[in-house]
């Protein structure tokens, strides 16, 4: 597969191991050192993922990376330290509507992704016969709703309570009933009113869906919902034709996965992430949602792509139980990249720095500390200052005052001409 380097219009070829090793663990952590490209290079393992022809150019790797995002087929989220659950999976969110507030269930990005490969893996195990059906029920249900809602039709339940629809969304229908002075206002799920429509449901008193559901009581909604059952059913089906619908593949990518507390955000959901408890999987599992009570489980057409800084020690270690089910892959500064696309003295300024570190590292692993070569990707001597003296040597520092290396803090007013006479390995001998 093609790695893109970050700020080169060029690309290297490398050894489809990254997107290998995805396919079967279904997840993927990219980590290294600052500039090594980790962040870019999951554009390109994300294109991979999704069957793609990586492009050469790499404004050509993004404008698809991008493509793929407006498709819904990529989402990009980015752990913090204050990233929870709520924000992840689902929480509770507060919403204001002519000044009076009320509390709804909002979908997370991995909720939303997570439904969108469900829905096309589900379908894809579908015949078209199926899924004609599912569409034209859909349509009915749309022109039932919609003109209700415009026109403020007036319904009736069985025993003659008079309700309007008010409002409709993708999960809810809102309806409003005047005559109830205590819940003046109830909301239906879409997904009840879809589900008895598509499994032709046959309903005679509304207990028949309490049966259906297997519920141990009525709910208020079951009256409402028997109505609409049966109005949408009066509509005339239509003829519909739809293809055959093609699994497709979807790509979370979190940047920064280890600066948010793993565990905490995914929470149950955790054991979900392994490839054998996904859907399609060979032990599917699902869980209930703690807010919105629906029944929720990881698809197998979903990956997942994290990013994660190895010399970033402001932020606690990903745990045991998120490793086993994450394989990791390290992006290593790569000399030879250095050579193809700047000048010489970059190289040797590559070289003096890998020298430093190596002297004075002390606890890590030196691939884990190496300076990335995009750093010292420069065109002109003044580029190649600039970035020495305002990203590696502020970066070079601030590895001696977390402890990461042990050596004396550098001077800001050192020339790369005077650490490079000092450390390169040539001015030893």
């Amino acid at each position: 597969m093609t790695f893109v380097n970050e700020n080169v219009g060029k690309t290297r070829i490398a050894e489809s191991r990254f997107a290998d090793i995805l396919r079967l663990k279904k997840n993927i952590i990219l980590q290294g050192a600052p500039g090594t490209g980790k962040t870019y290079n999951t554009a390109a393992l994300a294109l991979a993922i999704c069957g793609e022809q990586i492009p050469e150019d790499h404004r050509e790797v993004m404008r698809r990376y991008e493509e793929l995002q407006k498709e819904g087929r990529i989402g990009f989220v980015t752990f913090h330290q204050s990233m929870d659950y709520e924000d992840f999976v689902e929480g509770i969110k507060p919403k204001t509507e002519n000044g009076m507030v009320s509390y709804e269930v909002e979908d997370g990005i991995f909720k939303v992704i997570s439904a969108k490969a469900r829905d096309n893996f589900e379908d894809s195990q579908k015949t078209v016969e199926i899924l004609q059906k599912q569409k034209d029920i859909q349509e009915r249900m749309i022109d039932f709703l919609s003109d209700s809602q415009e026109n403020a039709t007036e319904l009736k339940t069985k025993t003659g309570s008079k309700f309007i629809i008010k409002e409709v969304t993708d999960k809810n229908i809102i309806i409003q009933i005047p005559e109830n002075q205590v819940a003046s206002q109830i909301t239906l799920r879409m997904a009840e009113l879809r589900e008895l429509l598509e499994n032709d449901v046959e309903l005679h008193k509304v207990s028949d869906i309490k049966a259906y559901f297997h519920r141990q009581f009525n709910t208020q909604q079951d009256s409402y919902t028997f109505i609409l059952v049966n109005e949408i059913r009066k509509i005339k089906a239509k003829t519909v034709v739809i293809p055959k619908t093609e699994l497709q593949t979807y790509v979370l990518i979190i940047d920064e996965i280890n600066r948010g507390n793993v565990s905490k955000i995914f929470g149950e959901l955790i054991t979900l992430l392994e490839a054998d408890k996904r859907i399609g999987g060979d032990h599917p599992i699902r869980v209930t949602l703690p807010y919105s009570k629906e029944s929720f489980g990881v698809p197998s057409n979903l990956y997942i792509i994290g990013t994660m800084n190895t010399t970033d020690r402001s932020v606690g270690n990903i745990d045991y139980a998120v490793r086993r089910r994450f394989a990791f892959a390290t992006l290593k500064a790569d000399r030879k990249l250095v050579e193809q696309n700047s000048m010489p003295e970059a190289i040797t300024l590559f070289d003096a720095v890998e020298s430093f570190i190596k002297k004075h590292q002390i606890d890590m692993d030196f691939e884990d500390l190496m300076v990335g070569h995009s750093y010292f990707f420069a065109k002109a001597e003044s580029e190649l200052e600039l970035k020495w003296q305002y990203e590696i040597l502020p970066l070079l520092n601030e590895y001696i005052k977390d402890g990461i290396i042990n050596a004396k803090p550098i001077s800001s007013d050192l020339t790369i001409a005077d650490f490079v006479g000092e450390w390169h390995p040539a001015s030893a001998q």
